[in-house]
Order: C-alpha cells, then sequence, then structure tokens
C-alpha cells in the first residue's frame, strides 16, 4: 500500500489452518481451488465504522437525479446482479452471471436480446462476468468458467468459442478490431491478471499486471478481480484489494501509478485465519474494502467504486480522480454506481431493492 495511507493493524493469534477452510473461504468468494499455507502469522486490519471518506460530500450535494428507467424483464428474464458495460450502438449490455444470461437493452430498458439461458442456443454461456461490443458488431462475453464467447453480428453465423487457458475470467476490454484484453488469474499462485488475446489466431500475446505484493498468496487466489478502463492508447487497472491505480499502454508496458484516494482502505494483511463456520467466514470476508468498478470519463479524469459489505447490506462509495492521483471529489455511502455516458450516471435505485430499477443522474455544477 503507498506509503502514508493511516490504516490500523491488528495482529491476530497465530494458528494452522486447515485446507478444507481454505478451500471453504476460497469458495465463499468465487475462486475455484486453494494452495497450502506458507506458515506465515495471520493478520488482518479491522475496521468497524461504516464507509467514509475524508471531507467527502453528500449524493445530493453532487448529483440531480434526473431520469429513471426500469430493465424490461419477462418469464424468461429476472435481473438478480447485473454486470454493465455502455453498447456503442445504444443502450447497454447486461450480463447477469447468475441468471447464466446476457442481454441487450435500449437506452430506455427495453428487452432488445437475450443470449444463454432460457434461449433457443445457449451459445456457451456460463456465469457471464461482461460483455462488450466489438467493432464489427459482434459481443464478447467473458464467462468465469469456460471458453470466451464471441456472438456474431449476423444471427445466421455461428458462435466462436476461444478457450480461455488460465483459472477464471472476471473481465475484459476491446483494444482494437482483432484484440481484446482478457482479466483473470493466469494461475493458482498468478503472476499476471491481464491478458491480451489476438482474435485471428486465438492466442495469447502478452500477460501482465502483478497481484499487489502485500497480499498474501492464499489471500491473492481468493481476492483476485481486476478492475479494468481504457481510454485511447491506455489502459488503467486495479486490484480489488489494492488502493493502487496502475496505467499502462496498449501493449502491457507500465506508465505510472498512483494511489487511490480512499480513507479508509480495509485490506487483508497475513494468511487466511482459521474460521470454520459460514458466519464466521463471512464476518471475516466482510471486514474488507473491495475495489468494484473503474470508469475512465475524460482523458484525466477516472472514477473508482467500492463496497464494504455490512450485516444490513452493503455500502457504497465513488472516488473521482485524476491521472496523478488527486481527488476531485468523493461520496460516501452511495448507490451502486452501474454506467455512466457522457454526462449520465446510472445508479441502483437506492429506494428500490430491485436491481432492474435504476436512476440517471448528473453531476451538479462544482469541482
Amino acid at each position: 500500500m503507498p506509503r502514508g495511507r493511516p490504516v490500523t493493524r491488528v495482529a491476530l493469534r497465530p494458528g494452522e489452518r486447515s485446507l478444507a477452510c481454505v478451500l471453504s473461504l476460497c469458495l465463499t468468494a468465487g475462486a475455484v481451488g486453494c494452495g497450502a499455507d506458507d506458515g506465515a502469522d495471520a493478520q488482518t486490519i479491522i475496521e468497524s465504522e461504516r464507509i467514509s471518506v475524508v471531507d467527502g460530500s453528500t449524493f445530493d450535494e453532487l448529483f440531480m437525479v434526473v431520469d429513471s428507467l426500469t430493465l424490461e424483464e419477462s418469464d424468461a428474464v429476472t435481473t438478480v446482479f447485473p454486470y454493465v458495460t455502455v453498447d456503442p450502438q445504444g443502450g447497454f449490455l447486461v450480463a447477469d452471471p447468475r441468471e447464466h444470461q446476457v442481454r441487450v437493452y435500449s437506452r430506455q430498458g427495453k428487452l432488445e436480446q437475450i443470449y444463454g439461458a432460457g434461449t433457443a442456443t445457449v451459445d456457451s454461456i456460463d456465469r457471464p462476468y461482461l460483455a462488450r461490443r466489438l467493432p464489427d458488431g459482434a459481443i464478447a462475453v467473458a464467462n468465469l468458467v469456460g471458453p470466451l464467447t464471441v456472438i456474431p453480428h449476423d444471427s445466421g453465423q455461428a458462435s466462436r468459442f476461444i478457450p480461455f487457458p488460465f483459472r477464471l475470467m472476471r473481465g475484459l476490454e476491446v483494444l482494437s478490431d482483432h484484440e481484446i484484453l482478457l482479466v483473470g488469474p493466469d494461475s493458482a499462485r498468478p503472476t499476471a491478471s491481464l491478458h491480451i488475446l489476438d482474435l485471428r489466431n486465438e492466442r495469447i500475446v502478452g500477460s501482465f499486471l502483478a497481484p499487489p505484493p502485500h497480499l498474501h498468496a492464499d489471500v491473492r487466489m481468493m481476492f483476485s478481480s481486476v478492475r479494468t478502463a481504457r481510454r485511447g492508447n491506455r489502459l488503467a487497472a486495479v486490484h480489488m484489494s489494492s488502493d493502487t491505480l496502475v496505467f499502462f499502454d496498449l501493449m502491457g508496458t507500465e506508465l505510472s501509478r498512483v494511489p487511490i484516494p480512499i480513507d479508509p482502505f480495509i485490506a487483508p494483511l497475513g494468511p487466511l485465519p482459521n474460521v470454520e463456520s459460514p458466519a464466521e467466514q463471512d464476518k471475516w470476508l466482510n471486514q474488507f474494502t473491495h475495489i468494484t468498478n473503474l470508469f475512465w470519463i475524460d482523458d484525466d479524469g477516472l472514477i473508482v467504486q467500492w463496497d464494504k459489505v455490512r450485516n444490513e447490506g452493503t455500502d457504497w462509495g465513488i472516488v473521482q480522480l485524476d491521472t496523478t492521483g488527486t481527488r476531485l471529489w468523493a461520496v460516501a455511502p452511495a448507490p451502486r454506481l452501474i454506467a455512466i455516458h457522457n454526462d449520465e450516471f446510472f445508479f441502483q435505485d437506492p429506494a428500490s431493492d430491485r436491481p432492474n430499477r435504476w436512476i440517471v443522474a448528473k453531476r451538479r455544477m462544482g469541482p
């Protein structure tokens, strides 16, 4: 973690833990497979206060709600937990891993197309974590486990299924008309999380972004998600358990690193603790700050969303920073930020428990 960032470290009593416990914790967080203990003492960071930022603003001070929309549902469609990207053709692409579906919606929320479970052609969609439109109009789908699915724009053509050679695929970015960036750890003991795929020969041509060095090897397996954003010829990436934003060129060469101004940021230190019950596992997992989304909104502006899970639900926080790491504004708690398009911010409606109901907000004048 960057120097000068205040955290409170509380050492836990060292203890042996069984492989079954490690597996249980990893499965709780959505990972597959775990490693053995390397003997390090257990440490973690304890934080009981609500998610907050120093000198943060309230949602109403920063935003005004200008519209709302409801994603259309049907007998075959129920929105459970949508991962959303803006469709360059207008509207949204929604990946719903719990429903094993990718759906295309208009800007007004009208359901225009369904792929996956409940359709005549399943298209090898299995727990899709993200979908993006390719330059030729096809849709690339990052499935958590399984191949990359490329659905052609022409419905008369067959879909392509490109094996992902690593463990878990949690996202993708479009780099060019023939290259995409796949997001996922490269092994049980990951050394890289970002991989450039050449669609022409279906080969990985480069891998980069090592896991954060402050994380224990077992923790790296469990907290393995990375969020990415692209702007022109630059990429930004952040590990879910790190408060450092890393910039690359489109070849994977690192350009710079900047701290993300979130205070407090609570990360797991040391190996996984010896906890047995699901309740204890949840209590341990829910201590930490998780980076959940990253948006690049202009040449010098990025927005980072993070969360902290609590018994009564999830607290979300949002911060805008520039490419030097300077904070422009922050708000926490906030609604879950779903997508950003031009000057419109799409949030899950905080007045509804239905994830298909959104509010549309715009920034008030100010920094």
